[in-house]
């Protein structure tokens, strides 16, 4: 079987989804060569256990951010976006089952493999930091100061992906109130 290894040309500029991406892809990697040397059957299903957690992990933490887009052309891209979610889960969920039950499933986890890489990966994720950029949500390079960390997209507003003690984030004005929850 032939599946993706990490490229540093897959980043997106978001370090906690490239670190993601680049253990996704490392899973999938081990799962490969596991099912090439005919591991033992519950190991690999427990591996890709493991890697349907991350996957499902990471794909609701990108639906949260998604739903901060709010023009056109970003909900057209949350809809393509998380259809090609629930296709991969499906896909992934459906592997599951015929290993665990004893069947081959090497042709389709080498194509989900790629699917994963080419669509996930490359495409709709450059696509949606693109947009995430364009909205004002992620705006220039504030979200390297995050050290790796995103905050809950649900509670930030747009253009304010600067940690709260950062020596750049401005003080809130009267007009401006600071992000997050509001005092009860």
């Amino acid at each position: 079987m032939i599946v993706p290894k990490w490229d540093d040309s897959y980043c997106i500029g978001l370090p906690v989804f490239d670190s993601e991406h680049k253990s996704i892809l490392g899973m999938m990697e081990h799962i490969c060569l596991a099912c090439e040397q005919d591991a033992d059957r519950q190991g690999v299903v427990a591996q890709l256990d493991d890697l349907l957690d991350l996957f499902l992990r990471h794909i609701a933490w990108e639906e949260r951010w998604m739903g901060k887009l709010t023009t056109p052309a970003g909900v057209d891209h949350r809809n393509r976006h998380k259809s090609g979610h629930h296709e991969l889960a499906a896909r992934a969920m459906l592997m599951r089952e015929r290993l665990s039950i004893g069947g081959d499933c090497r042709a389709a986890f080498e194509d989900f493999c790629f699917f994963v890489t080419l669509f996930e990966l490359i495409q709709f994720d450059f696509e949606m930091v693109g947009l995430l950029r364009r909205e004002g949500i992620l705006t220039g390079a504030n979200h390297e100061l995050l050290g790796g960390v995103l905050p809950d997209p649900l509670r930030i507003g747009a253009g304010t992906l600067i940690p709260p003690h950062s020596p750049t984030r401005p003080e809130p004005s009267a007009e401006q109130p600071a992000p997050g929850p509001k005092p009860a």
